[in-house]
């Protein structure tokens, strides 16, 4: 076999494999973890649903519910959600951790939050003047974003 037949094959194994591993489709609402659901019942309510798309990479699954408003949440494979992102109004109150949402409250007041990030590692949070401030997963304020 030629070093240009390797490559091709190469080439074609790489495309073939993320093709496969980006295998996202759009599903009904009722297919997202019952976690998931009761979040957007409560903390949503009279929301319309544009669309629900599943991501389902090669290691994880994960969840995109897109509202007819724009705003957007993202849910893990057991329905914790993993961004919220509010683009024209706030993130609901009752999702934010009590650390953070008493920082914002004393340090930046007449503000509201309206994107909300968290990984194994911290929150990252964005005002509604466009201030980014990042918390550690217990809520202490660690700085601001770049």
């Amino acid at each position: 076999m030629t070093n240009k037949s390797k490559i091709f094959l190469l080439m074609l194994m790489l495309t073939l494999s993320s093709a496969w591993a980006s295998n996202d489709k759009v599903v009904a609402l009722t297919r997202i973890p019952q976690k998931a659901q009761t979040i957007i019942a409560k903390h949503f309510e009279g929301a319309k649903v544009s669309y629900v798309k599943m991501d389902n990479d090669w290691f994880s699954k994960s969840y995109d519910v897109v509202f007819n408003d724009g705003n957007k949440i993202e849910f893990d494979r057991r329905g914790e959600w993993k961004e919220i992102d509010c683009k024209y109004s706030r993130v609901p109150i009752q999702l934010v951790p009590t650390p953070i949402r008493h920082h914002v409250e004393a340090q930046h007041p007449g503000t509201y939050i309206v994107q909300i990030d968290r990984d194994n590692r911290d929150y990252e949070i964005e005002l509604n003047n466009g201030l980014e401030l990042i918390f550690s997963l217990k809520g202490e304020f660690k700085g601001f974003h770049d």
